[in-house]
């Protein structure tokens, strides 16, 4: 009974998540071809700095209260979070005014500046609630909110776009966001049912060690997100605004792909990966390799169904900008090929703790896409961002198959000096 209960609450994940990708997946598609390009690229602009902007209003700081409720009683759950909340008023108090006199700088529309404002700590506290219901393991939970932020407002907000025009703008699509993200925080916070203390009291000693695991990572992080939203910067600096509405909806459909492996392929083998490594190298290896298999497959199928499909989605857009950019798209392709590959590297890695080599990959992947994509765009004036994704990628991936690959070495080594000293 325990086991089928387990196979229904897995398969109901699974469900949810492919249901919150095809729902990003289709929001962007009939964005673009419901919008100007121009609102689309507003929209580009606002997901990708909403996303970066996450990481660094929330310290990564989740790494270490995960790890902390996880190892703690409930009774002790509500101080952690306490802590955890206070700390993230006080990176509020001094980051949320420096954001909006940058935007005011930007001589960005005030509606605008007070609606990126309401999403991006919208976001942060879904984002913060679902890390703690996993942590408390409520996966089924975590993903049901998560499907309201991400999902549900779109379901809503997609017929009323189609059929009723005087919808049709970046507001009303914003607004619906916020309608989204107030609603899931207020169910996980009923879900979650832990009773804090409403003080702003801080136990700094545990702050601080929380801070000293937290910072490396969030350079780390900081780092290798930083690609997916100085992309777009890069875009609108090199050819404007408007352009960047193909980049936006090329790069969510390559994107997808990752979000699908993560749900079907990386979140069944990685646990198991964690579990053998270095105890039991022959497993290890055995679930890498069907890791990596799936990947592969994955990329092919699905590179080669985009493809066969997007010139269909691009008539049915019916929008000159998107055809003639066509080419990015293939590149692109490529670059998330390569990205998705490297990521099972990384996950091997990850697993057999080797941090600094990954952490040392991250901070070096922005200064060189940066650095790429300036050169290029002498060059290649239209295709140097997409370039410079798949040429960062690729680097990434050499990187971590090689470390990869030494470690398995290593691994080998170590088994037959072992083998030999037992003769």
């Amino acid at each position: 009974m325990i086991t089928n209960s387990k196979t229904v609450e897995k398969i109901l994940s699974i469900s949810i998540r492919l249901t919150t990708l095809f729902s990003k997946f289709f929001l962007i598609i009939l964005l673009a071809k419901l919008l100007p390009p121009k609102d689309v690229g507003v929209y580009g602009l606002i997901t990708a700095t909403a996303g970066y902007l996450v990481y660094i209003l929330g310290l990564e700081f989740y790494c270490f209260t995960t790890r902390e409720l996880a190892s703690s009683t409930r009774k002790e759950w509500g101080a952690i979070i306490k802590n955890h909340a206070t700390l993230l008023v006080f990176s509020y108090i001094i980051a949320i005014p420096i954001i909006i006199l940058a935007m005011i700088s930007q001589e960005i529309p005030s509606n605008i500046i007070s609606l990126f404002i309401v999403i991006l700590i919208i976001e942060h506290v879904g984002q913060e609630q679902s890390r703690v219901l996993i942590a408390i393991s409520r996966p089924l939970s975590s993903n049901i909110v998560l499907f309201i932020r991400t999902s549900a407002w779109v379901i809503v907000i997609s017929p009323i776009l189609w059929f009723i025009p005087e919808t049709r703008t970046i507001e009303s699509v914003l607004y619906s966001w916020i309608a989204g993200g107030i609603i899931s925080i207020a169910i996980a916070a009923l879900v979650t049912n832990i009773s804090i203390e409403c003080n702003l009291r801080l136990d700094y000693s545990w702050v601080k060690k929380g801070l000293i695991i937290s910072i490396p990572i969030l350079i780390s992080t900081l780092s290798a997100r930083g690609i997916f939203t100085f992309d777009r910067y890069m875009i609108e600096a090199f050819q404007g605004i408007t352009h960047v509405a193909p980049y936006v909806l090329f790069i969510g459909i390559s994107n997808a792909m990752i979000s699908l492996l993560d749900s079907g392929v990386y979140a069944y083998h990685y646990p198991s990966m964690i579990k053998s490594a270095r105890n039991s190298p022959k497993e290890f290896k055995t679930t890498f390799k069907s890791m990596l298999t799936q990947t592969i497959a994955v990329c092919a199928i699905y590179s080669i169904a985009c493809t066969l499909v997007i010139k269909y989605v691009l008539i049915w857009i019916d929008k000159p900008i998107y055809i003639a950019e066509l080419n990015s798209f293939y590149i692109l392709m490529l670059a998330f090929s390569a990205h998705a590959l490297s990521m099972a590297f990384h996950y091997s890695l990850y697993a057999l703790k080797k941090d600094k080599a990954l952490f040392r990959c991250n901070i070096l992947m922005l200064p060189i896409f940066l650095i790429t994509a300036k050169t290029l765009e002498y060059f290649n004036y239209y295709n140097a961002v997409p370039i410079s994704l798949f040429l960062v990628f690729a680097c990434s991936l050499i990187w971590k198959a090689s470390g990869h690959y030494l470690e398995m070495k290593l691994l080998s080594e170590e088994k037959s000096n072992i083998k030999q000293a037992s003769t």
